[in-house]
């Protein structure tokens, strides 16, 4: 039962690093095929529909990159779990 669990993990944990290149890929994709990325701000308006305008597409980079510097992070982070847990068990039943 403990085998299964452990890669339905490694599959989930997979898919979730699967998806993080992904985006990373159609990330890079955006930018360079764009050819021009607006970071100036447009100070007059203060609502949240301010950034679906012109200079939108900063916003949107940075919203992108923050969830894929947290998909990776959380997989990191699983992985590193994953490796302990597997240590100890291992010593365990040394």
């Amino acid at each position: 039962m403990e085998d299964l669990r452990r890669v339905r993990e490694k599959r989930k944990t997979g898919a979730i690093g699967a998806a993080g290149y992904v985006l990373t890929i159609c990330l890079i994709l955006l930018v360079f095929s764009s050819g021009e990325l607006h970071l100036s701000g447009s100070t007059g308006l203060y609502s949240g529909a301010a950034m679906l305008f012109e200079d939108a597409g900063a916003y949107i980079l940075i919203a992108i990159a923050a969830f894929m510097a947290g998909v990776i992070v959380t997989v990191v982070l699983l992985r590193k779990r994953n490796k302990e847990v597997d240590n100890t068990k291992n010593n365990e039943e040394e």
